[in-house]
C-alpha cells in the first residue's frame, strides 16, 4: 500500500459523544443484522432437529444421550448469539479482565463473519503465540465489529478482500519513542485490512474530530472508527490508520498484554491431600495455570477446556471428582448449564462457578440451583484454599 494519511489517535472524547457514535454505527448496518437473524434461525433450526431425534429415540438410552449433547451444544450456540447481540444492542459494560485472543476473538470473528456477505473474499489469522490481554469483551466485540462493519462498507457493490490478522507485537524504544502513548513491552497487534475505495484526508479529520456530526439519516463510517478510538484508548492502546481513496484502508491496534500479578509458587503452603478436583474453562493458558496452581496446593485437578468433553468424563468416573469447579461464561455449554448436568449425575457434588462477569447470575441464584458458590476471577490462592477446604470439610 502507497504511504497515506496516517492518523495516531490520542484525544479525549465526551461520553455521550461516544454512546451516539455507537448507536449510529450498529443501526448503520441492517445487512449485518439481517445476516445475524439468518445465523440465529440456522442454530434454532439444529436444536428442533435434534430435538425430534431424542423424541423418537427416548427408549434407547445411548442415543438419547448422545443426541441430547448435540441438543445442549447448540442451545449453547445460541445462548451465546443472544447474549452478544444483547449486550451490544444495551450498551453492557464489564469489567475487564485477562482474556486469551486466540480463544475469544475467534469466536468473536465467527460472529462477524456471518454478516460479511458473499462478495466479500474473509481471512482472519490468530497467531497462537499472540499474548493474552487485559480487557473488557463487550468492547473489544465492538471494536472488532466496527472495524469489520466499516471494511463491509467500503468494499459494498464492488466486493473485495477484507483481511483480520491478530499476532503478538514487541514495542521497542524505537517504536515507543514515535509513538509517545505506547511504552515498551509485548502487545498484541489487531491489523483489519480492505481492498475497498479507501478514503480522503477529509474523512480521518471527520474521523477523529468529536465535534463533527452526521446529518440525519445520512450513513457515517467515520463514527465507528470514533467508537473503536474510544475503546483502544480506554485500554491503554493506540490506533492508526492508513487510508489513500483507490488504495484501501488498513487498521492498527496495539494492545498491552496483560501482565500477570507476581506469585511464588514456592512458598504455597499444600493443604489439600490429593483430592480430585475437576476443573473447565475454555481459555486454555486459564486452565493450565489453574491445574498448575491447585497442584501446588496439593489438589490433583483434572482440567479440560471442552465442556462437552468434561460432562463425558465425569459421565464415566463420577465418583472419582470429589468437587468441580466450573467457568460461568463457556461458549458451548455454560458453567450453569453443566453444573445442573453434574448434579442431575451426582446431587452431592460441591460444584462452584468462576467468572470475570456474573452479569446477572448472583451467589443466592446459584446457591438455589444447588451451586456452592461464585469465585470471582482472577482467583487468588488462599481463595482456592479456604474454598475447597471448606466444600471438602462439608463433603
Amino acid at each position: 500500500m502507497k504511504p497515506a494519511s496516517t492518523s495516531q489517535v490520542s484525544a479525549d472524547r465526551p461520553a455521550d459523544s461516544l454512546h451516539v457514535a455507537e448507536r449510529t454505527a450498529l443501526e448503520a448496518n441492517p445487512q449485518l443484522a439481517t445476516n445475524l437473524i439468518h445465523e440465529f434461525s440456522d442454530v434454532l433450526g439444529a436444536v428442533r432437529a435434534f430435538a425430534n431425534l431424542v423424541r423418537q429415540e427416548a427408549k434407547t438410552l445411548p442415543h438419547a444421550l448422545e443426541n441430547l449433547d448435540h441438543l445442549l451444544r447448540a442451545v449453547g450456540r445460541a445462548r451465546a448469539l443472544v447474549d452478544q447481540m444483547s449486550n451490544l444492542a444495551l450498551h453492557v459494560r464489564q469489567k475487564r479482565r485477562p482474556i486469551d485472543p486466540q480463544a475469544y476473538v475467534q469466536r468473536s470473528l465467527q460472529l462477524i463473519r456471518s454478516g460479511v456477505p458473499p462478495s466479500v473474499q474473509w481471512s482472519a489469522v490468530i497467531a497462537p503465540n499472540t499474548p493474552r490481554i487485559e480487557a473488557d469483551p463487550v468492547q473489544l466485540h465492538q471494536l472488532l465489529l466496527n472495524l469489520c462493519a466499516n471494511a463491509v462498507h467500503a468494499l459494498r457493490g464492488e466486493g473485495g478482500q477484507l483481511e483480520v490478522h491478530i499476532e503478538p507485537f514487541t514495542v521497542d524504544e524505537a517504536f515507543a519513542q514515535s509513538r509517545p502513548r505506547l511504552k515498551t513491552g509485548a502487545y498484541a497487534r489487531i491489523t483489519v485490512r480492505d481492498t475497498g475505495r479507501g478514503a480522503d484526508t477529509d474523512f480521518v479529520r471527520r474521523a477523529f474530530d468529536t465535534s463533527w456530526v452526521p446529518r440525519e439519516g445520512g450513513e457515517a463510517p467515520e463514527l465507528g472508527l470514533r467508537v473503536v478510538r474510544s475503546i483502544v484508548r480506554q485500554h491503554e492502546g493506540l490506533l492508526e490508520l492508513e487510508t489513500q481513496p483507490g488504495e484501501g484502508t488498513l487498521c492498527t491496534i496495539y494492545l498491552p498484554a496483560h501482565v500477570e500479578p507476581g506469585l511464588d509458587l514456592a512458598v504455597l503452603t499444600p493443604r489439600g491431600k490429593g483430592e480430585h478436583v475437576l476443573y473447565v474453562d475454555d481459555e486454555l493458558d486459564c486452565c493450565r495455570a489453574t491445574e498448575q496452581l491447585l497442584r501446588r496446593l496439593g489438589y490433583d485437578p483434572v482440567a479440560h477446556t471442552d465442556p462437552a468433553l468434561a460432562l463425558e468424563d465425569f459421565r464415566r468416573r463420577s465418583d472419582f471428582f470429589r468437587i468441580a469447579v466450573l467457568d460461568l461464561n463457556m461458549p458451548t455449554l455454560t458453567g450453569v448449564d453443566l453444573a445442573t448436568l453434574l448434579l442431575e449425575h451426582r446431587p452431592d457434588l460441591p460444584v462452584y462457578l468462576t467468572t470475570g462477569y456474573s452479569g446477572l447470575w448472583t451467589p443466592e441464584m446459584a446457591i438455589n440451583l444447588g451451586i456452592r458458590g461464585i469465585l470471582a476471577k482472577p482467583v487468588p490462592p488462599e481463595v482456592w484454599t479456604q474454598t475447597l477446604e471448606d466444600a471438602l470439610r462439608h463433603d
